[in-house]
């Protein structure tokens, strides 16, 4: 048997125990991922794409197939790692008053322009961290992916609870409609949201949750929201 058939074969095999490959968990983690880096479709970074060499799998051992003596030899992949560039914000900057080792977290919408893949998201919600100096760390981009316009009412985006870059992100997200307050519960307590209505659009509204009594997305319940009289909204 030679080496192409030998990888074949390999390939054809089952993967050993314990080493299946959960399939669920990857679609989740990818619709996950492909909801919070939509804007970055088309913005012109490119990602680094690592050159593959053929290999053959068996009794345990790894071995590089050798190049055909005339085919070309394929350069080693870089390391280097693309920088994203720095979006621009759409409207107003909100602070939050709260504080991190990097500075304060702000949140702002950022365009976006893609009418084939999101015909009705026009915006999306940014998490960021403002040093003293002003400059701007961007940590978290969400926006609507679910097929619906980005300005139905109800909750339209709620992220956040995690670390990200090394720096804990608080529950955020938006909520479209005449809220007046926005409350979780977390470890047994209701907890309110702070509020700040969209400076381009007054219908939607950034909420956040404080990081020292929302301290991860596991912690609270989902969040409701109320009109000035206190009746319940649509979610």
């Amino acid at each position: 048997m030679n080496d192409l058939d030998a990888l074949r074969t390999a390939l054809n095999e089952a993967p050993p125990e314990g080493l299946a490959l959960d399939t669920s968990a990857v679609l989740a983690d990818g619709k996950r991922l492909r909801r919070r880096r939509q804007l970055l479709q088309g913005s012109g970074v490119v990602g680094v794409a690592a050159v593959v060499t053929a290999v053959v799998l068996g009794s345990g051992l790894l071995r590089a197939v050798p190049p055909t003596p005339d085919a070309p030899i394929a350069a080693p992949p870089s390391t280097s790692v693309p920088v994203e560039p720095q979006s621009v914000p759409y409207g107003d900057v909100i602070s939050s008053g709260i504080k991190a080792a990097g500075g304060e977290f702000v949140y702002y919408a950022v365009r976006i322009d893609d009418p084939v893949n999101l015909p009705q998201t026009h915006f999306g919600l940014m998490t960021a961290l403002r040093a003293p100096d002003g400059k701007i760390t961007e940590l978290l981009f969400v926006n609507e992916t679910g097929g619906v316009s980005d300005r139905k009412p109800g909750f339209r985006e709620v992220d956040g609870g995690e670390q990200i870059k090394g720096t804990y992100v608080p529950v955020f997200g938006y909520f479209v409609g005449p809220v007046a307050k926005i409350t979780t519960t977390a470890h047994g307590k209701e907890v309110q949201a702070s509020l700040a209505k969209w400076s381009v659009d007054p219908s939607v509204t950034v909420f956040w949750f404080d990081p020292q009594l929302v301290d991860s997305d596991k912690a609270l319940s989902p969040p409701y929201a109320y009109d000035a009289a206190g009746n319940k909204l649509s979610s």
